[in-house]
């Protein structure tokens, strides 16, 4: 057999060979190359307010260091269009800035101006969807119905509408709208009003109607929002402004909304999880906690020394609505923060506390709250409304009925009689004489009872005590710390058991009052030791 060529065989495979051949042509030709610097330009993509992307283009600046600059767009302002304090014990400054070369949605302006004061009769609501509404999306018959609604919620009809619609016309309050107090009137109206079909409004005007204020100086009151007052203050980044309700420094302070935010905002303890805070006595919690506040409040806003939180809040006006270029603005506000201030979280706290001790102390309730570091002032403070509120502790007491079967365990009513008297003395002696005579012949009898020992009867509370040790096993560790006052011994137990001194202390004495109705641990400084009338039951 005649053998083949190794080389022939790989040539198989070789696909190249297989293919057609094409006519190669190589040209040869002399160019001339322009040496000079070319400068480099890149481009990139910038979303605008419409949600669609704009090719922007970007140069190396000849000016200084070597850094990328917008072609064709004019940097933005360094000194604010308006600069302002407003009357808000909060906010300390606002500066609006102004942008320049921008001009979309400049259509909607014109067209808004166009329809502003047009009116339509009652109709028929024809489906509209989108989700950045315009006047030049709408048919006329959507139009028909918008001017429609239009007119009906500002008359405070809310009728119902689908949401593109509603999303209009906060557009246009925004935008349009020339009277100002009107439109901040007009959107709190349809934020409480259609908050509940379309609950995406609480999310998007919270913060609409905090840029509209800060560019205008404005500020809604709690009427003006109605239901959406609480989410406002809750939620908003800049809850300051609402918080204020529109009143001034000097009366916000005896304001019991700023009180009632606070303590929604601001105090680690919530008296309305207190086990004592129950039937009859909410009203008095309610009504006492809500003015001690106010009361401290009033005291330190006289002194403005009450909110130490500083913020900074710097955004574009008017985040994802449609903006036309008049109301295009950047805004910048310095103010002091209530729900960020640890200080301010501590201060409300122990009022709190301080203010359900006098409660429970009113009550006869023996338990008491732990305080940290309430300051002397307040602390004083707060007793002195308490003690012109309800006149001290242990004020109120308990009226026991009386019912019409102990009438017959009272005593006749007599006349006092001296013969009365001495013919009871008789009596008496008699009676004394007789028992003597009864008793002559066995005093040894009762001289050996006498020197029998009685046993000892325990005391009353003894059931109280074994509940109290059973509730406090877990904690006997502790106890014996606290009974060396070992503060070292206790913080280690401590952070043994995942806890902090103070908080496991507190448990300690809530289990205490709970199960033997007082606490056992007070505070020493640095560590905790058991009060002097509990000792021995430890030791």
């Amino acid at each position: 057999m005649e053998k083949k060529d190794k080389s022939s065989l790989d040539e198989f495979w070789d696909i190249d060979k297989l293919l057609p051949q094409k006519n190669k042509t190589t040209v040869f030709s002399s160019h001339t190359y322009d040496t000079a610097p070319v400068e480099v330009i890149l481009k990139a993509k910038e979303r605008t307010a419409d949600n669609k992307l704009k090719t922007i283009e970007m140069r190396p600046s000849d000016e200084g260091e070597r850094k990328l600059s917008f072609v064709g767009v004019t940097p933005e302002p360094k000194v604010p269009a308006i600069e302002y304090s407003p009357d808000n014990p909060f906010i300390k400054n606002v500066k609006i800035y102004k942008r320049e070369n921008f001009a979309y949605y400049a259509a909607f302006y014109e067209e808004g101006t166009k329809y502003l004061d047009a009116d339509a009769p009652k109709c028929l609501e024809p489906s509209f969807f989108s989700y950045v509404p315009q006047y030049s999306q709408l048919d006329p018959e959507q139009l028909e119905f918008y001017i429609y609604m239009r007119g009906e919620i500002r008359q405070k009809n809310a009728i119902s509408a689908s949401y593109s619609y509603i999303l209009l016309y906060i557009f246009e309050l925004i935008n349009v709208e020339p009277n100002k107090e009107k439109a901040l009137d007009q959107l709190c109206y349809v934020w409480q009003s259609y908050r509940m079909k379309y609950p995406k409004l609480d999310a998007l005007l919270k913060e609409w109607i905090s840029d509209f204020c800060l560019i205008h100086n404005m500020s809604p009151t709690a009427e003006m929002l109605g239901s959406a007052y609480k989410t406002a203050i809750e939620s908003a980044n800049l809850k300051e402004l609402y918080i204020c309700g529109g009143k001034s420094k000097k009366e916000i302070y005896s304001d019991g909304e700023l009180a009632l935010a606070l303590l929604s905002l601001c105090s680690n303890y919530d008296w309305k999880k207190s086990k004592y805070a129950v039937d009859d006595n909410i009203p008095l919690y309610n009504k006492y906690i809500k003015g001690a506040l106010i009361r401290v409040l009033s005291v330190l806003g006289a002194n403005g020394s009450v909110f130490v939180g500083a913020g900074e809040l710097k955004r574009e006006a008017f985040a994802g609505a449609v903006c036309v270029p008049q109301m295009k603005f950047r805004i910048e506000v310095s103010y002091c923060s209530i729900s960020r201030s640890h200080e301010m979280r501590f201060l409300i706290s122990d009022v709190v506390k301080h203010t359900e001790n006098r409660i429970r102390a009113y009550l006869g309730i023996k338990s008491r709250l732990t305080v940290y570091s309430l300051p002397v002032n307040i602390r004083k403070c707060i007793d002195e409304y308490m003690d012109g509120e309800l006149g001290g502790k242990n004020a109120r007491k308990k009226v026991e009925e009386k019912h019409d079967y102990d009438k017959l365990y009272d005593l006749p009513k007599r006349e006092f009689s001296l013969d009365a008297a001495k013919k009871i003395e008789e009596a008496s002696w008699q009676t004394t004489n007789i028992l003597i005579e009864a008793f002559e012949d066995d005093k040894e009898d009762v001289t050996q009872l006498a020197d029998v020992s009685l046993p000892k009867i325990a005391p009353s509370n003894n059931c109280d005590e074994d509940k109290l040790e059973d509730a406090l096993t877990p904690f006997m560790e502790f106890i014996r710390a606290a009974l060396k006052e070992d503060s070292v011994d206790q913080n280690r137990i401590a952070a043994e058991k995942g806890r902090m001194l103070d908080s496991l202390a507190d448990e300690i004495n809530e289990l205490a009052a709970e199960n033997y109705g007082d606490i056992i641990l007070e505070k020493n400084g640095e560590y905790y030791c058991v009060i002097e009338d509990y000792k021995e039951m430890f030791e």
